[in-house]
């Protein structure tokens, strides 16, 4: 699995995200349930936690997956789809474009996506449209992300030393937004690449011992990634940084 965030940015996925619910020829504004990305299916139904799984598997699905042309263009595609009563995606279609190399990345990526957990209105499995904004972004060291600040330590640019991580774990990680203002965040993961095989950890906002554990693991050519879920205004955003080990 390849990751590509220093070339892709999902600005506010969970706050951009739309969708419509379509049964029995008649278009509903609201569902008792949204559909669930694959790989959360033994989690409690209705939970934050797996409605938070969902969303985080959606994301490194993307990131994993998308691949962007060599372009300086940057911008959004907005991908209108449906997932129908069985969980299968269906008619994919750009509501909003690039250039055509950009928006075929974009459909290629979604029109590939696994079955989902089906939405429900009342019970009952629905077919729902949804909107899905991808952003691409062009290659740069920047500590911008999804226009948030990530901070932890003195880590810099892309490249970085497995020392200057260890120091760093004695640092709290910080989010600020476009303005300054520090963010919360809701939820850190730490994931480790390495050749094609991946570890992870998560918390809630902090560095714990299973973090602390994969970042004592790290080794020359390793990508060492942060995911981080800040909250503004109710609303929910991704934010990442991306490292190779030196």
């Amino acid at each position: 699995m390849l990751r590509n965030y220093k070339h892709i940015i999902f600005a506010g996925l969970l706050a951009s995200m739309s969708f419509w619910v379509y049964a029995q020829d008649t278009l509903y504004t609201q569902a008792d349930q949204m559909p669930y990305f694959k790989g959360c299916e033994k989690m409690v139904e209705g939970s934050v936690e797996k409605r938070n799984c969902s969303n985080q598997a959606l994301v490194a699905y993307i990131a994993a997956n998308l691949q962007p042309p060599k372009s300086d263009v940057t911008g959004l595609v907005y991908i209108n789809f449906f997932i129908d009563e069985n969980g299968k995606v269906d008619n994919v279609t750009i509501l909003r474009g690039l250039e055509n190399p950009h928006n075929e990345a974009a459909l290629k990526v979604i029109t590939n996506m696994s079955e989902w957990e089906p939405a429900q209105l009342n019970g009952k499995a629905v077919k729902v449209k949804m909107t899905i904004p991808i952003r691409f972004t062009e290659k740069n060291d920047s500590d911008f992300a999804n226009g948030f600040q990530i901070t932890w330590g003195n880590l810099k640019g892309s490249k970085i030393a497995k020392d200057e991580v260890l120091k760093s774990l004695l640092t709290p990680i910080t989010v600020r937004d476009e303005l300054g203002n520090q963010m919360e965040i809701n939820e850190l993961m730490f994931e480790r690449e390495r050749s094609g095989k991946f570890a992870d950890a998560h918390s809630n906002g902090f560095v714990n011992e299973d973090m602390q554990k994969l970042v004592k693991k790290l080794k020359s050519g390793d990508n060492f990634t942060l995911t981080i879920t800040v909250q503004k205004h109710g609303q929910f955003f991704y934010c990442d940084r991306n490292f190779v080990v030196e």
